[in-house]
């Protein structure tokens, strides 16, 4: 069959492409799109960058599934999974440059506002191209994983399921030190703004970045997948991520990748030996089932609340348009 790239960069060409009958492949149609992001990246970085794979054949239950790179990396780490779970799923793919992507920048910024990137990228899509909101399914590799935690976390209502794969699941000392965490930053841009004056986050910035902290927030079934020989993100993430969620009373499958690397390689399962290959052995029956009420955080536009320390909260705020930005700290009522 012919492959068709079909640019659609709006509104009208995206709702265009599920009207009638077609046996175009409609795949990268939007690469590069950009969307505004809040007023820290749009100010330093501009706006957020998008990569969108959609199905063959899309139809009423079409989903959107969030796809998230790593740290240094961008919204092109993982086109072949998103070339193939497409179909497998019946997903529009949404890859996003939330901030940071591109170079290992210094210090690494445990998804604070990462999270609200791929969040305003999600509304975006929501807003212009026909979805299942029921069906929206998160998922993230490495520095991906901690940022779908947070999406998860910010937008309880949203995710129909989280998948997190061998991610970094809040700061620890020794990711701090990797990280540059305690280094002088440099001047302005949002991370300046973010450190302050004293080059340090403040406790209440330390647990905006800790999902472990914020377990009880999660509303969706969660997978956890860590390798066990994992020197890059040590498996301690996974376990004290899968543990935390158990004892809020979530549902969360916890898998022990044995004798894999950070991207699984080497793993004894050879259903395991990558993460895509590791989702589909065991997450797929729930991407393709499980679904939300359909009310999404962008459509309920009411304040999710994100407490931290000392009477202190975060406030993730949707606008008229359920577009959302972060407030805080400040005081909890």
């Amino acid at each position: 069959m012919t492959t068709t790239i079909v640019l659609c960069a709006s509104a009208v060409a995206c709702a265009l492409a599920w009207a009638g009958e077609t046996d175009r492949v409609i795949d990268d149609a939007v690469i590069g799109q950009t969307v505004a992001a809040d007023e820290f990246h749009q100010a330093f970085e501009g706006p957020i960058g998008i990569n969108l794979h959609f199905p063959d054949q899309p139809n009423e239950n079409t989903g959107l599934m969030v796809m998230l790179h790593g740290w240094g990396g961008d919204y092109h780490q993982y086109d072949s999974y998103c070339a193939d779970w497409r179909n497998r799923f019946n997903c529009i793919m949404l890859q996003a440059n939330y901030r940071g992507s591109f170079h290992a920048s210094q210090p690494y910024d445990f998804g604070k506002y990462q999270a609200i990137d791929v969040l305003r990228s999600m509304h975006w899509v929501l807003t212009n191209c026909p979805v299942n909101r029921r069906r929206i399914i998160g998922w993230g590799g490495s520095g991906g994983g901690n940022v779908i935690l947070q999406c998860g976390k910010m937008a309880p209502h949203t995710f129909a399921l989280i998948i997190e794969c061998a991610g970094i699941t809040h700061p620890t000392s020794a990711a701090d030190m990797k990280a540059g965490w305690d280094r002088p930053d440099r001047p302005g841009g949002w991370q300046g703004t973010a450190l302050g004056g004293t080059k340090e986050y403040s406790e209440p910035e330390r647990l905006i970045r800790d999902p472990i902290h914020h377990a009880a927030l999660f509303n969706t079934k969660v997978y956890v997948f860590h390798p066990d020989l994992d020197t890059t993100v040590g498996i301690q993430h996974g376990i004290e991520m899968a543990y935390a969620l158990r004892q809020a009373g979530k549902d969360v499958v916890f898998e022990i990748i044995e004798g894999g690397d950070h991207g699984f390689a080497g793993a004894l399962d050879p259903r395991e030996h990558d993460r895509k290959t590791c989702t589909e052995t065991y997450a797929a029956d729930d991407i393709l089932s499980r679904g939300t009420d359909g009310a999404t955080d962008f459509d309920r536009k009411q304040p999710v609340i994100l407490p931290v320390n000392d009477g202190l909260v975060y406030r993730v705020v949707f606008d008229e348009s359920g577009l959302p930005r972060l407030e805080g700290p400040v005081p909890g009522q």
